[in-house]
């Protein structure tokens, strides 16, 4: 005997979501918004700033017992004296509001990033943002000896400023393509510090020209 089930069934389409008219972002969305706008403009302004790549021994200080490894210096940070050019270079930068410096000397690891900083003029200190070298604190342990041109180059690679200025007392911590850009100290600079800082102010007043 067979028996035959007939089964009807009934499919509910779900009901149609009725169009809601999207209101106004909120306070949250506007706020998020408002900052990552700004972020942006900030890191283009950044981008635009141009760059004094500053080497301290041999122009800012004569440098006494000079290392690069902690067994070498026995925790002492090599002694410093002020040479002729520290005051004319913190005046130059201090009036440049465009203007910012890195540091390209040894003594950043010698003494530390911000231990430097107390060392040198605020017209120099406030216009640093940082360093090719690293040193925010006296290291524990040996860091291995790089030359300075190299460490330099890689902070331009990094940085990206549309203008570069390098002042330095050793032309080996200069990088090659970069001569045309640099001014590299010797001691007659220390007997005439108007001279010097004449040629600093023409090659910071050409990078706002740009």
């Amino acid at each position: 005997m067979c028996f035959n089930f007939h089964v009807e069934t009934h499919v509910t389409s779900p009901p149609r979501r009725q169009s809601q008219s999207r209101g106004p972002p909120s306070a949250a969305i506007q706020q998020s918004r408002l900052f990552a706008c700004r972020k942006h403009a900030a890191q283009r302004t950044v981008a635009m700033d141009s760059i004094l790549y500053l080497g301290v021994e041999g122009v800012l200080f004569r440098v006494h017992a000079h290392s690069h490894t902690v067994e070498c210096r026995a925790h002492v940070p090599p002694s410093t004296e002020p040479l002729p050019l520290l005051e004319p270079v913190s005046a130059i930068v201090a009036h440049e509001t465009k203007l910012k410096i890195v540091l390209n000397s040894w003594l950043v690891f010698d003494y530390g990033f911000r231990r430097l900083l107390r060392l040198l003029p605020a017209g120099i200190a406030q216009k640093t943002i940082g360093a090719t070298i690293a040193g925010n604190r006296l290291h524990s342990r040996p860091m291995a000896y790089r030359a300075r041109a190299e460490l330099l180059r890689e902070d331009v690679e990094r940085r990206k400023p549309t203008q570069i200025t390098i002042v330095d007392a050793s032309r080996s911590a200069i990088p090659t393509e970069l001569l045309h850009r640099s001014i590299c100290v010797n001691e007659s600079d220390f007997l005439c510090p108007a001279e010097f800082s004449a040629i600093l102010r023409r090659f910071v007043d050409s990078e706002n020209q740009d």
